[in-house]
Parts: C-alpha cells; structure tokens; sequence
C-alpha cells in the first residue's frame, strides 16, 4: 500500500466520524426558563389589599402604588419625588399612607383593605402623646406585613433558582459531552492510524488487493501466516480501542505495587502477555527489572518501540527455563481467560517453582460475579474460552502450595450506573450488576527458611 493509498483511507476513516453530532452538542448558552417576574406588574381595578402592594421594593413599590392608588403609571417627576423620599429613610406603609392620602388618589375612590388599623393608629390620641410608640408598633406591623407578602415571592425564588440548577446541569452535562466526544473521536482515530501503519508493514497480508489476484500462486501456509499477521495487528489495534486509556489503565495498576517484594531484593520480574506494556513500564519506573512474554510479534514490536524488553515465546517454554526460586513476580492481566485449564495449571505449577521468596504471582480477569461481564462483555474479546471464577483461582492457587492467596476485586461500574435505593433487593441488584468487573489472585511465595526458624 502506497503512502497516498494510506491517506485515502485515513481521509475516508476520517469523514466516518461523527463530528456533526459533536458540533450539535456545543452549548452556545444556557436556555434560561421562559422570564416571569419575580413581581409582576399590578392590574387597574377598584380594589386591592395592602399585602398586594407589600410585595414590591423599590421603584417596583412606587411604580405599582401609583397604579393601585392613582390608576395610571408615576411620571418621571413623581418617580424622582418618591425615589429621593425612600432614599432618605421613607417606609413602605409611610409611602403608601402619603400616596393615598393625595387628592388624585381620594378621586380615583380606590379600595385598599388592611391599612385601616394603621390609619386608626395614626390618628389616635396615642400618636399625639407617645408617637415613638406608635412608630414602633407601625414598624413592628410592617415587618410582620412584609413577611406574609415575601412568602409567596420565596416560592416563585425556590422554583427559578431549581430551573436554573437544572440549566446547569445539562450545561454540565453537554460540556462533559463536549470534551469527551472529541478525545474519543480522535482517539479511534489515531488507533485506526496505527492499525493502518501495521497493515502498511504487512508484505501481502489476505486483505490486499494484491494478494486476491495472484491467490491461484499462493500456498494454503502462506494464507495462514498472512492472516496470522493480520490478525496480530487487528488484536493491537482492538486493543487500543476497547481498553481503558494508558492514564486510566495506569491508575488502575498503581493499587497492585504495594504486593510487589522490594524493587532492591527481588528477582526479575516477568510479565506475560505484556500486551502494550502498561505494567512493564509502571514497574519499570519503580525500579525492578521487568521483562515481558509475547507471542504477538505486533504487540512485542510496540513495547520495544517504547524501550520495554519483551521476548517472543511461549510463557510457559520461558518459565520452564529459569531456576527455582530465580523470580520476583510473575504478572498476567487479563490473559488467564486465554488458556485452556491444563496450560493455566502449569503456570501456577511454574509460578510456585520458580518465585523467590515473598515473590508474587498476579493473574487479573474478568470478574463472572458481575453478571453483566459473565454474560456480556466478557465475550467482547473473540479470543476469550470462558470465565474463571474467584473460588476456582483461589483453590488452585492453595492447591500447588502457596499460603492463603487473596483475592482483590476492582473496577466497579459507576455511582451513576447503580440503581437508587437502600433495601436489601436493590443492594443486591447493583451488587450482582454494577460489582467489580475484574478480580485479581494473589499469591505470595511462602518463606519456609523463616517458617522453619520459627519451629
């Protein structure tokens, strides 16, 4: 394949993304809630009640008592008047009490029912000789006035402010979209760019133009070995794909260090199946001497492009190699799913052989007791033969020899993804569902020099 036959096709990957549906998730704004006043303008009528006007502050007061009182809007003037006498300490009830006292408002003959007892106050002989007080018990009706007029408005506040907070949320929830579509996008991309590099490597793999006219010349065996290589670069890039993101993947193998023996007395560390070598490198990092087994030569070129040391050959040829007690730990992720019975049997045989003491032996695998993994994406790897459960790898683990191995289950579906509620059915629901989707054996060399001691 040419370098422009290579650009066509990536031009053509390209234009199957779908950008336009990122494009139609940017929030260009927050859609607030249809505008409702938090104090609708007054009606022109006959009648009011003097909570109506108590619901008002500020030029929204003014503006509404002079419909309620004089049935017409304040002019500038009068708005300034009235704006100048509240600034100056004016109160609600003293406004409204002057406003209804004009003779505009006497010949409009409006009704205001509930400042009789404040008129009554007022002009009683108890304003003349102790006006304090009556100020003092006009102020005191006029807060409790205020509080009843504000309780309707606090329930109009309540349900904005919830719009609002909604508004938020799909914000919130179309930015997340926003920035994970495209990093995902552009991801599949840049695997697909990279499955298409490996093909481009491939001398005449089956899927060639090529090789599908001059097939009557090709050998069944070469057939074999051209799909074997396309099938290698199709299992890295699957793997691009559908496994988590290095950052992601890395966090997740940080919980596995503290089983490890020190980096300064351990022996080599073996990691089989090292796939992309996520772990060789965590390792690496801290300080061991790591080597992985692959029989995927892909897979073994792209960690030696990152400086891994990985060896192409069978696991369990390599172990059968190395002296007893010669290893530090023995590591597999997600590759015990791949062997039939008798092959995992022989590496935990090896593994208890060949592990120094306190040397670990890791095999991570889908967890079957989330029945969402046991029936579903257990079975997204075509390569998977069935699932193992925790009680099987902890007894063949006791059954070799090593000394109670543990089991650490991990990677459980999101709080988001459970459903609500705290009864026993609903527990056991998410636990069954939304559990660990992984467990990990962990089993570690028994020191019998130490134990003999002891004795």
């Amino acid at each position: 394949m040419t370098n422009e036959e290579l650009l066509n096709r990536l031009f053509k990957e390209a234009e199957q993304l779908n950008f336009e549906g990122i494009q139609q998730l940017y929030p260009h704004s927050i859609e607030l809630p249809p505008h409702q006043p938090l104090q609708p303008e007054l009606p022109f009528k006959k009648h009011y009640q003097l909570i109506d006007l108590m619901q008002f502050d500020g030029d929204a007061l003014i503006h509404n008592t002079y419909r309620a009182l004089m049935q017409r809007n304040p002019d500038p003037q009068g708005l300034a008047h009235w704006q100048a006498q509240r600034a100056q300490g004016l109160s609600k009830i003293d406004f409204i009490l002057a406003l209804k006292a004009s003779a505009e408002a006497i010949a409009q003959g409006v009704t205001l029912t509930g400042i009789e007892r404040i008129e009554r106050l007022k002009n009683s002989r108890l304003a003349r000789y102790w006006p304090q007080l009556v100020g003092w018990l006009v102020r005191r009706h006029e807060r409790k006035l205020n509080q009843r007029a504000y309780q309707p408005l606090a329930a109009i506040w309540d349900t904005q402010i919830n719009q609002l907070q909604q508004q938020q949320e799909q914000q919130q929830q179309a930015l997340q979209q926003l920035f994970y579509l495209p990093t995902s996008q552009l991801r599949l991309l840049a695997n697909r760019v990279q499955h298409l590099e490996y093909q481009l490597d491939l001398k005449s793999g089956v899927f060639s133009s090529s090789s599908a006219t001059s097939s009557q010349d090709t050998s069944q065996s070469d057939v074999q070995a051209n799909t074997s290589k396309a099938l290698d670069a199709f299992y890295l890039a699957f793997e691009q794909a559908c496994r988590s993101s290095q950052q992601a993947l890395e966090q997740h193998l940080q919980q596995y260090l503290t089983y490890l023996p020190p980096a300064n007395q351990a022996g080599k560390l073996v990691d089989i199946g090292c796939g992309r070598g996520e772990w060789l490198q965590l390792v690496k990092a801290q300080g061991y001497q790591a080597i992985g087994i692959e029989i995927n030569p892909v897979m073994q070129d792209f960690c030696q492009q990152q400086g891994l040391q990985v060896e192409l050959t069978s696991f369990l040829q390599w172990l059968q190699a190395q002296p007893s007690a010669s290893l530090g730990a023995i590591t597999a992720f997600q590759v015990a799913e791949h062997l039939p019975f008798e092959l995992l049997f022989a590496l935990v045989q090896e593994a208890k052989r060949t592990l120094q003491p306190g040397g670990l032996l890791l095999l991570e695998t889908p967890n079957p007791e989330n029945l969402l993994v046991a029936s579903h994406t257990f079975y997204h790897d075509p390569t998977h033969r069935h699932p193992l459960t925790p009680t099987l790898m902890r007894f063949l683990a006791e059954y070799v020899g090593f000394v109670s191995p543990e089991i650490l289950r991990s990677n459980p579906y999101p709080q988001e993804a459970l459903l609500s509620g705290e009864d026993a059915t609903t527990q056991r629901i998410n636990g069954h569902f939304c559990g660990p989707q992984d467990f990990a054996l962990l089993a570690i060399q028994p020191d019998l020099t130490h134990q003999v001691s002891q004795i």
